[in-house]
This record gives C-alpha cells, sequence and structure tokens, in this order.
C-alpha cells in the first residue's frame, strides 16, 4: 500500500482505476519540479497524486523524476526496462509499483541512493551497476533464482540487507557488490560461478560464514574481503 499523510492508495486500486501506458504516477507532499521533460505532454497534481502524460506509450522508465522528493511511484503496464539514472537520488522514495514479471532491464544507478527504498523482490533482470548502491533500509531476503550476475556496488551500502544465497544460475559477483551490508551474517553460495570479486564483500563486518559447493582454490580471491568469514568447502545443502 501507498501511503501518504491522510491518503492512501491500494495496488487494487490502481489496476481499477486502469493506469494509462502513456502514464507514469507519483506520491509527494506536493507537485515536484521534473528533472527532464522529453515527452511530457502534461503534468497534473491533486490530492497527493502527481500524473505525468507522455506522448506516447512508455516501455522505459526515463529520468522524469530523478532527484525528486517522490515518496511512492507507479509505472506504466508495458515498461519493461528502468533507465540508467531514473530514480537516482530519490531519497524519500519507499516504494515502487511496476509491472514486475515484464522487467528485463534495469540501467546504472537506476535506484541509487534511494534511501527509504525497501521492495520485497527484484525483478530477474539484466543489471547495471550500483542499482541499489546506497539504498539503506533495503531489506531484501532473496535474489531471483534466475539472477545471472550481481555488477559491480550492486548492494553497496544497503546496510538492512538480509540475502543469506546466492543462486546457482549467478555467474559472476562484481567489485563492492555488498560492500557494508552489516546485516549480511552468513551467504551461501548454490552453483560455482566464474568469478567473485576481491572486493565483493568488503566491510561486511558481521558476516561469518559462507558456505559454497566447490573446492578450495577453485574460485580465485577467497574470502573476497569478507576477513571475518570462515568458508565451508564442499558444501552439499541439505
Amino acid at each position: 500500500m501507498f501511503r501518504h499523510r491522510a491518503h492512501s492508495y491500494t495496488m487494487q486500486v490502481l489496476v481499477n482505476r486502469g493506469q494509462p501506458a502513456n502514464e507514469v504516477w507519483y506520491w509527494a507532499a506536493e507537485q515536484v519540479t521534473l528533472y527532464s521533460k522529453t515527452g511530457v505532454v502534461r503534468h497534473t497534481f491533486s490530492n497527493g497524486l502527481g500524473k505525468i502524460r507522455y506522448a506516447n506509450p512508455l516501455t522505459t522508465m526515463p529520468i522524469t523524476l530523478r532527484g525528486t522528493p517522490v515518496t511512492a511511484v507507479s509505472l506504466p503496464p508495458r515498461v519493461s526496462a528502468i533507465a540508467a539514472s531514473a530514480l537516482q537520488a530519490c531519497g524519500l522514495l519507499a516504494q515502487v509499483e511496476w509491472p514486475f514479471a515484464n522487467i528485463s532491464s534495469i540501467g546504472t544507478q537506476a535506484f541509487y541512493q534511494c534511501a527509504s527504498l525497501d521492495l520485497p523482490e527484484i525483478p530477474a533482470a539484466t543489471c547495471g551497476n550500483n542499482i541499489f548502491n546506497g539504498c539503506s533500509v533495503l531489506s531484501l531476503t532473496t535474489l531471483p533464482t534466475t539472477l545471472t550476475s550481481i555488477p559491480p556496488g550492486m548492494f553497496r551500502y544497503c546496510y538492512r540487507l538480509k540475502v543469506d544465497t546466492i543462486p546457482a544460475t549467478v555467474s559472476t559477483i562484481g567489485n563492492f557488490a555488498f560492500e557494508s551490508c552489516t546485516s549480511l551474517t552468513s551467504m551461501t553460495f548454490l552453483g560455482t560461478p566464474e568469478s567473485i570479486s576481491s572486493s565483493a564483500f568488503r566491510s561486511c563486518s558481521n558476516l561469518t560464514t559462507i558456505r559454497v559447493p566447490w573446492s578450495e582454490g577453485a574460485v580465485y580471491g577467497a574470502p573476497w574481503s569478507a576477513n571475518a568469514a570462515t568458508i565451508s568447502y564442499n558444501y552439499t545443502p541439505s
């Protein structure tokens, strides 16, 4: 549920209203100043709800709302991609309603420094670097089981992140991917990545256990800056 002061809007209400394919909706204390007006033909605001209308249906969420004080955003039904920096530095953004199953690409720094953002899950999309870097209250517990890569800085400074399993589909983990994720206490790999950056778990001070299904030395760089961790090799999940 989206909440703004005395007003509340449920996702079911959004469905019933039939959000048009050429409109992005947002919630805020007042009408925001758009970062970019490219493609925008109308911008209205009433009772805590803003509506941005574009000339054509959207398949990619643009940078229109970058750096604005929105508290929630609803994307139209045809969106399949989030542009680089689309919602970067929206520090009050707490919730995003998107056509989850459609999302196939999330651009670099799309949600960078969205310090109020918390999501119950993320799409199995191709991800750019640093997409959730600085999302300090993101408390995600699981990753998509078809995720293929965890790019550099993806969860950097996500202090409340609680992910404890890396899916078998993940082939690479980039530089500083989990840096300073201080809520991590254990991590279990279900497959054997081709590469893990030597800085992947830098400053994860409470990460004390890493379980992996490969033999020692099979993946270069251990313990990948998780200096407090004990690694259990040849681990087989029960």
